[in-house]
Formats: C-alpha cells, sequence, structure tokens
C-alpha cells in the first residue's frame, strides 16, 4: 500500500480523470483468474467507491490510492483460500484496473443508483423449495450493491425470479416484510465514503430525488402491502417497505434482464451471474462472472 506508483503511470490516470469529469466513480478489479470458467471470484477482491471531488491532487490521491487497494486485496486472506480450495493457488495471478464512473443520481449529500444487484442464470438456492436450480434469480437491493451475497445474515437482498415474467421467491406479506433490505447503501460526497442508512431515513428525506422510488417501495396498509402512488411520494409517518413490486409488475426489466442473462450464458456455454445498476432510465451491466454451482 505504501508504494509509490511511477510517474507516467499517475499522468496516465490523470488523463483518465480528466475524460471520465468529476462525478463519483468506482476502481474495479478485473483478474486473470477471474475470468477462468471454473472460478467465480465474485466479491472476493476489492472494488473501492471514490467521491472524485476537489482539487486535482485531491482527486488523483484518492484515485491512486484506490488503485493500491485493489492491487493489495489480491493478497487477502479471501481469495488465497478461495484459490487454495479450488487448486488455483499455484496458477500466475494478476491483477487489472477498471476505472468506472458510478450509475446513479445524487440526493442531497449521497449519490446513488435508484437499485442495483445480481442476476443468475441458475439459482444456487437449493434450500428454497419454490424455487428449481434451473430458475434464473434476481438479488435486488435500492442503492449500491456490496457484498450482496453476504448481507443476507444482517440484512436482505429481495428474491425474484425469472420464471414467466418475474415472481418473488416469498409472497407472504409478512414474509416480504422481514425480508428485505432495511438499509442502504450510498456513497457519501461530503465525507467521500461509503455510508448506510435507514431507508426510511433517506425515504423521508429524499425520496422526491430517487428515481423509480414508485417502483422500489410499497406502504403496510392494514397489513396488506400497497405500491407506492408515484403521484405522491409523501412518505411521512407510512411503514415503508423495499418489494420492487412496481418493478416488477409494472415495467418490462426482468424480460430485459432475463434475455440479457440468457444471451451471456449462451455465448459462453456455462451458468453466469451479471452485476447491474440503473439510474432511473437505463440498466447498466457492470461486470459478468462464470457462476459457480458447486
Amino acid at each position: 500500500m505504501s508504494a509509490p506508483f511511477p510517474p507516467d503511470i499517475v499522468n496516465a490516470v490523470w488523463s483518465a480523470l480528466e475524460n471520465l469529469g468529476d462525478g463519483p466513480l468506482v476502481i474495479r478489479s478485473s483478474s486473470v483468474l477471474d475470468n477462468r470458467p471454473e472460478a467465480d471470484f465474485s466479491g472476493k477482491y476489492k472494488n473501492v467507491f471514490v467521491a472524485n471531488q476537489g482539487g486535482k491532487s485531491e482527486r488523483i490521491n484518492d484515485v491512486m490510492r484506490a488503485i493500491a487497494q485493489v492491487y493489495a486485496s489480491t493478497f487477502g486472506p479471501e481469495p488465497i483460500k478461495y484459490r487454495t480450495e479450488h487448486s488455483l493457488i499455484d496458477l500466475g495471478e494478476e491483477m487489472g484496473i477498471i476505472i468506472q464512473p458510478v450509475v446513479g443520481t445524487q440526493a442531497g449529500r449521497y449519490f446513488l443508483p435508484s437499485f442495483s444487484g445480481t442476476a443468475s442464470s441458475q439459482c444456487e438456492l437449493t434450500w428454497l423449495p419454490q424455487i428449481k436450480e434451473k430458475t434464473g434469480l434476481l438479488k435486488l437491493v435500492p442503492g449500491l450493491n456490496l457484498n450482496l451475497d453476504k448481507r443476507e445474515a444482517e440484512d436482505y437482498p429481495v428474491l425474484i425470479t425469472t420464471k414467466y415474467s418475474g415472481k418473488h421467491v416469498y409472497t407472504d406479506t409478512e414474509e416480504k416484510i422481514r425480508y428485505s433490505p432495511k438499509n442502504i447503501n450510498v456513497l457519501d460526497l461530503e465525507n467521500n465514503s461509503l455510508a448506510i442508512v435507514p431507508i426510511s431515513k433517506l425515504a423521508s428525506q429524499t425520496s422526491d430525488d430517487v428515481p423509480l422510488s414508485d417502483k422500489i417501495l410499497s406502504t403496510v396498509v392494514d397489513d396488506k402491502l400497497v405500491k407506492l402512488d408515484d403521484h405522491n411520494l409523501n412518505t411521512e409517518g407510512k411503514k415503508l417497505v423495499v418489494t420492487f413490486d412496481g418493478l416488477v409488475s409494472n415495467t418490462k426489466f426482468v424480460s430485459q434482464i432475463k434475455t440479457v442473462v440468457r444471451t451471456f450464458a449462451k455465448s459462453l456455454g456455462a451458468p453466469v451471474k451479471i452485476d447491474f445498476a440503473s439510474d432511473g432510465e437505463k440498466i447498466y451491466i457492470l461486470d459478468y462472472h462464470h457462476q459457480d454451482m458447486s
């Protein structure tokens, strides 16, 4: 982490920053082993978010520090453990860097996508009797998708199968409320850091600033879930639940993402998982991984 970068690398990164502008960035990992069909390094290496604000010196220092973090994560305990378990420890590993604009919009002091998540061509949740292995699965969260596959112990993504035009894995109202995200990951522009904010707090402050709030949120009325009215986003005094009911039932999102996943899987000849995010207008495919079904 303390090693200096060669001046020509720093200059090249600054040229990239000038082309990308002053919006938030994510420094993503792209390693040699990550591209092997039999390996799924999703979440093993660091992806670092930076606000990319301030003067030239502040911006370049933040980005170079983030790049160093991604390089250093090559030697982290989790990827080393994974490589050992999959007989990849003796193979050469090299890390590449992707500098990518963060998908999203500004809501007050925060920057976040309307929603993000992963889409898998096959479902690995074999313990759930209501879905089959061959069924595609969506994991959706409002805001940034951070360690989505590891957050279930404390917080939950919304699970949607891609069967038909989309179907919630949990259909009971009580289960929908229980197994829903309670917090949202955002980029705090003032502190230049990631932050976790309760969804109820963010919605009460900035619901009008986050596109598709009416497609993401529902309210509890007489013990039933009711989609938020897109003509009235006033959330004061309401119990809010992240359901994505409006997104699933009132848009073509599920069929679109299902087509994308099928195209990737057919081209690669193997199950795949893709990462995506939306700014409320478009869906952006951020990355793909060969799906580890072991």
